[in-house]
């Protein structure tokens, strides 16, 4: 780390160092220039150059150019602070951000000395709270120290913080401003600006050209910008101790065009008063015998669903039931009817989904005092556990099998009074304590919704709509009495149906469907399927909302259909949309324009309103807004506001990020992003924030990212609970929803949740908080001097101040990176493996297994310096007699193929996995379904593709994914985590499986090895074996052999090893799985592969390529400068795209079925070459005898500022291969026969295969 500030301080360095501590203390490597929000995204393809320059010039009136020129003191420079603290200004009010970076032109000397017209940097930080004041004090200090210190050369400047460069080498700076009376008016050639403002001065008065790129900005939106411009300065000469947010930055004309041409609400008088029922009833008469609902084989008239309706009506009205009542069931034909009656009671509707935990169902059913629960008999006992806590247990109401269609519940109507005030229905979403938040829905709101999308739907052109949607969301409304209201035939997916895209096609073939809502979610597992994009390309209209609806699944759907694409937006709190965008003919995505009865305003965070084109939060006012939340008038009052634009209306903030574009239309932003890398894995803080709260006893959690003192990232919890938790509880309730890996290795209970000013979490306190992490369930202090010992350098590696003897080392903060330095530490006293202190990970149970005798680390250096070298006395025979076995092929019978169908892969998130997806998209025309383990909070989906794009970039959304089927499931979990049908489904479609899936790592537990590796390999063994005949292809390794007594291992080799690793042990095991098969008469390949390394094509590491041993192996003697010399080719350098290929190239070939091969290139070379090539032939690097080698290793590893980079050699020296244990030689001369014969070639080991790894640990040498 010291090492690259020394790095950083010498970029900045011009040969004179006295302005060095200036720009390193104001700029850092992290900061990012201000640039206004783009209306058009850049892509690669995207060229900006300077013939494409756009402008547009103002003139500031006269008396506000006087005002402005006594303001400065008629000092130019003055003038110019007050003109960019203007520019500044709105670039924190259209970003939302307060650290504000921009570029400037380096001042004029005033004695006219030659000087370099170039640009310097300028870094101001805006607060709203200051005053006009206190804010141009600020600029005018940023601004008179960056020209103390112009001398330093820009290019350093830009080295220092990693400025990108164009296509003709210029700076690329987003945001410029310069004044002519102080700047050079001459081009500055080494800068590229994306918005330049330039100030000058024209017949007495200030003007200013804007310069600007049509590619990134519409033109309106800069005129806008320069309205806001001016109506800073006019508003600032007015009031110096005027706050800065309470500047006014819209014209009339620009408050207009939002409150009136973006809004247009029209409201129908005629429809007030009245309730949702009373609005349908109409209906339910004038259309008695025409179909309503198709459920299965079932249809409902209007006037069953009516009599129906009103029998449950007069049950509820006899019972004198005034609570709410539930309406808990799965999708059923006795859902509507259930909505109906309870509506026509003068009764509020409660949805739950009989899906969610009976817990949170308890919840809702507490909260919102429920008085009757109709269901069906399905579901009935779902609520045997079920009941008020006070004694009042709900009326438990089965529609199917309880009978109150006597003449004491008759079937007619008696309509209540007309009170839209009356709640509708309360549902239930996710809150941010842990507790289900019920959201009041009004009848006015349902009513002005129902009318509001009318102008989406125009359902005088829709006959007939499919109902996929739980009835426990809210646009289940849209599904079902807005349906009813309008005459439109209901087409009700069951819940097997629901999900099957073969389902979902019959249904909408054989009823003729035209209209239907998706999220993009379930639009994308119809869009990955056939008979899913069949159904698609049926329909009329298709309505897609509830997630953010991406540009690339728009593309495709276009493709298919040329139906109505209509993106949708609205949060519960609106009741169900509130704005609409129709995308056929949109370049962008948008959520569009406020429906009718609604209008949306983009607030800051003092809700006042924002500029068309900046950055703010969505605000939804308008006759649909929910009443609030049930029991909770504080955060009622929260998101509920006063409507600052208009009387007498509120107005709900929506806590989404939003724009306005130049055309009316709003761009949905999401929300601040908050991902992360840890560990190598990508992680949504969220995701975890969602897994904790899901616990009812936490009321609040906030996760962040923190380095600890080894500078390690780790997660660390903070929650607020009014119980007292432990580690063990937390981390057992977290297991059953989080990978290992998205679990906080530090959480700690804190009374109350710090907020900043703006009422968010306020990390910088938590990153500060010095409290203890949780205990353990008890503290046990240790016991004997082994235990004391060990204590104490846990405390020292996890910087904690109490370690007990039954604390988890892996819940206390410890991961595999801290646990080698543990060992580090351990080692002058004992001996102690990395794999001990996963079987031990407690103090209590390690201090019995460790050894008090020469240290872990010094006896492996002793074991290698005694090691004996590989025997090769033999080596001439051995491979004759394997060269005399080798099969040959008939040309004509090797290249037959078999087409496969069907294949499904395991793994197709891992490093092999994604390339062989690549290959197997481009070289079959199989229809692949990929397992992928579900992650919290992660579609997987979303997964895949993020991983694709990772290493094969754009090439990866042109691939057909129209061919893949990507379904959650689980190797370690029966029948792979899928319910029976689907498995039997999966059983019956494919005909060849590829397995890939396992765990690769160096060290871990006996437990979770074989839970994956073979357990896992186990069950796909099982899938081979049901349903139709299948190819079963078998990833392996060639490292199984070690630990043997082989000399030579080849394809013929069907012999494990015997080490003391336990991932090998597992793959060993699974093999023998595998051949044990293939000799009962499952057809089984093997396919055993060594290290794969970057692709070679695109030069891509392996995501997680800090873990890969072979990457820390070079790192760790690149920084000791120091390598054997040993001569023998070992390494390979095989690309993993170059093994996807050659398995590709095998797979489909029935010859060379049933055998083992061997996928890594034979072109290899020397540890030695390896070293050369690295660094080029130069002398920065040492090549010594292997027995100096180790003795050097043994000195470095007594210092202690190399002892790190001497543990990544050290647990990796397996990699040389040069001893018995170990360097038994890898043969692949069979499978390179088969593979040369049908057209694959691997080719020698180039240049470029090294450098990739000089280049990724350059700062080291």
């Amino acid at each position: 780390m010291e090492n690259m500030k020394r790095g950083m301080v010498a970029a900045l360095t011009d040969g004179s160092s006295k302005h060095t501590n200036f720009w390193t203390n104001i700029l850092d490597p992290e900061v990012l220039i201000s640039t206004f929000p783009y209306d058009f995204e850049p892509s690669s393809e995207t060229t900006l150059t300077e013939n494409k320059l756009k402008e547009i010039s103002r003139v500031l009136p006269l008396p506000v150019t006087s005002s402005l020129n006594e303001m400065s003191g008629k000092s130019e420079l003055g003038t110019y602070m007050i003109l960019l603290s203007g520019v500044m200004y709105l670039l924190a009010r259209y970003t939302g951000s307060e650290d504000l970076v921009i570029a400037a032109p380096k001042m004029k000397p005033k004695n006219g000395s030659a000087y370099i017209n170039e640009p310097i940097l300028l870094r101001s930080c805006m607060k709203p709270q200051l005053t006009v004041r206190e804010w141009l004090t600020i600029v005018k200090d940023t601004v008179s120290d960056a020209f103390k210190h112009q001398s330093i050369a820009f290019a350093r400047m830009a080295e220092y913080i990693g400025i990108v460069t164009d296509p003709q080498g210029k700076h690329v700076v987003e945001t410029l401003v310069q004044f002519d009376s102080i700047h050079s008016t001459e081009e500055m050639t080494n800068i590229h600006a994306h918005t330049r403002f330039r100030f000058f001065k024209m017949g007495g008065h200030l003007a200013v050209k804007v310069s600007y790129y049509e590619e990134l900005f519409n033109a309106g939106t800069l005129e806008r910008l320069l309205d806001a411009l001016f109506m800073y300065l006019e508003g600032i000469i007015h009031n110096s101790e005027m706050y800065l947010y309470d500047i006014p930055l819209l014209t009339k004309k620009n408050l207009d065009e939002i409150m009136y041409e973006f809004n247009s609400i029209q409201t129908d008088t005629q429809l007030g008063g009245i309730t949702v029922d009373q609005l349908i009833q109409p209906q339910l008469l004038a259309r008695s015998d025409q179909v309503a609902l198709i459920f299965e084989n079932r249809k409902l008239t209007y006037q069953e669903i009516n009599e129906q309706a009103n029998q449950l009506a007069r049950y509820i009205s006899q019972k004198n039931m005034e609570k709410p009542v539930a309406v808990y069931m799965g999708r059923s034909p006795f859902i509507l009817p259930a909505i109906l009656g309870i509506l026509k009671a003068g009764t509020t509707y409660v949805p739950i989904d009989p899906m969610i935990p009976t817990a949170r169902s308890q919840s809702i059913i507490e909260e919102a005092e429920i008085s009757i629960i109709v269901t069906t008999s399905a579901y009935k006992k779902n609520l045997s556990t079920i009941n008020d806590h006070e004694g009042n247990d709900p009326i438990v109401l089965c529609l199917d099998t309880d009978d109150i269609s006597d003449s004491y519940f008759p079937a007619t109507y008696a309509p209540l009074s007309p009170d839209d005030e009356r709640l509708a229905y309360i549902i239930f979403t996710s809150g941010s304590t842990g507790k289900p938040k019920g959201v009041e829905i009004q009848h006015k709101a349902v009513v002005a919704f129902l009318d509001g999308i009318n102008e989406v739907i125009k359902p005088a052109l829709t006959s007939v709509m499919l109902n996929v949607t739980s009835l426990s969301f809210d646009i289940f409304m849209v599904e079902s009495l807005y349906c009813l209201l309008h005459g439109i035939t209901i087409v009700m997916a069951s819940d097997q149906e629901n999900m099957d895209p073969v389902e979902i096609e019959r249904l909408v073939r054989q009823h003729n469907v035209d209209l239907t809502q998706l999220t993009p979610s379930r639009l994308q597992l119809l869009l990955n399927h056939p008979s899913g994009r069949e159904a698609l390309s049926r329909l009329n209209k298709i309505l897609i909302g509830g997630e953010e609806f991406k540009q690339q699944a728009l593309k495709q759907l276009r493709t298919l259909t040329s139906a109505s694409i209509i993106n949708v937006y609205g949060p519960t709190e609106a009741t169900v949309w509130a704005t609409a965008a129709e995308l056929n003919e949109s370049d962008v995505v948008t959520i569009g324009r406020p429906l009718n009865n609604y209008a949306c305003y983009i607030i800051d965070d003092f809700n006042h309103l924002q500029p068309v084109g900046a950055i703010g939060e969505l605000a939804i006012s308008g006759k649909a807004l929910a009443k609030g939340y049930l029991n909770n008038p504080e955060q009622t009052a929260l998101k509920f506001i006063q409507n600052p634009l208009q009387k007498n209306e509120r107005l709900y903030k929506t806590g989404d990020r939003a724009r306005w574009t130049s055309s009316g239309m709003i761009q949905c932003l999401g929300r601040a992003d908050n991902q992360v890398k840890v560990g190598g894995y990508r992680i949504e803080l969220g995701d975890i924030e969602v897994a904790i709260l899901s616990h009812p006893d936490i009321l609040e959690a906030k996760v962040i990212v923190k380095p600890n003192e080894s500078g390690e990232l780790l997660l660390v919890a903070y929650l607020v609970s009014d119980h007292s938790w432990t580690m063990d509880a937390i981390h057992k309730y977290l297991q059953s929803k989080l990978p290992n890996y998205m679990i906080p290795a530090r959480i700690f209970q804190i009374p109350v949740m710090p907020l900043s000013v703006s009422g968010k979490a306020d990390t910088a306190v938590l990153k500060g908080w010095s409290g203890d992490t949780l205990p353990q369930n008890e503290y046990r202090a240790p016991e004997n001097e082994v235990q004391l010992y060990l204590s104490e350098v846990w405390k020292n590696i996890l910087n904690l101040k109490r370690v007990g003897i039954k604390d988890d080392f892996f819940q206390i903060g410890g991961s595999s990176l801290s646990a080698i330095k543990m060992i580090a530490h351990l080692s002058d006293q004992y001996t102690v493996s990395i794999n001990d202190i996963f079987a031990y990970p407690t103090i209590e149970q390690l201090s019995l297994h460790v050894a008090e005798q020469q240290g872990y680390f010094q006896q492996i250096i002793n074991e290698m310096k005694n090691a004996p070298i590989p025997k090769r006395d033999n080596m001439d025979s051995l491979l004759q007699y394997y060269r005399s076995n080798i099969q040959l092929y008939d040309s004509e019978i090797l290249k037959q193929r078999k087409k496969y169908e069907n294949i499904f892969l395991t793994g197709g998130t891992g490093f092999l996995g994604c390339h062989l997806i690549y290959e197997l998209l481009h070289k079959t025309t199989a229809q692949l379904t990929l397992l992928v383990r579900p992650v919290s909070g992660e579609i997987p989906e979303n997964r895949v593709r993020n991983r694709m794009r990772c290493y094969f970039e754009q090439a990866s959304d042109e691939l057909r994914w129209d061919r893949v089927t990507i379904i959650a499931g689980d190797l370690t979990e029966p029948r792979l985590g899928l319910s029976q049908e689907r498995y039997e489904q999966l059983a019956r479609e494919t005909d060849c499986i590829i397995h890939a899936g396992a765990l690769i790592k160096h060290y871990g537990t006996v437990k979770e090895f074989n839970e994956i590796n073979v357990s896992g390999t186990q069950a796909v063994i099982d899938l081979a074996k049901v349903g139709q005949s299948k190819d079963l292809h078998h990833i392996s390794t060639v490292s199984i052999g070690i630990g043997s007594e082989l000399e030579i291992f080849h394809e013929f080799t069907e012999e494990n090893g015997n080490v003391d690793n336990l991932y090998l042990q597992s793959k060993g095991e699974a093999e023998a799985l595998i051949r044990k098969e293939r000799k009962n008469g499952l057809s089984c390949t093997i396919y055993r592969l060594n290290s794969l390394h970057p692709s070679k094509k695109l030069q891509k590491f392996m995501i997680n390529k800090e873990g890969n041993g072979f990457n820390n192996f070079v790192k760790g003697l690149a920084e000791l400068q120091l390598y054997p010399d040993l001569n023998e080719p070992v390494l390979d350098l095989t690309g993993a795209d170059q093994a996807a290929e050659a398995i590709v190239k095998l797979f489909d070939h029935p010859a060379v079925h049933n055998l083992n091969h061997h996928i890594f290139n034979p072109n290899r070379i020397s540890w030695a070459g390896f070293a050369k090539m690295l660094h080029n032939n130069n002398n920065s690097f040492q090549l010594v005898p292997y027995a100096i080698f180790i003795q050097n290793l043994a000195d470095a590893f007594e210092q202690p500022a190399t002892r790190n980079s001497v543990i990544n050699v050290i647990l990796n020296l397996f990699l040389l291969r040069n001893t018995q244990i170990i360097g038994y030689a890898r043969v692949c001369e069979q499978t390179q026969y088969i593979l040369t014969e049908l057209g694959f070639s691997w080719g020698a080991i180039d240049m470029s295969q090294v450098e990739i790894y000089k280049n990724l640990y350059q700062n080291t040498q």
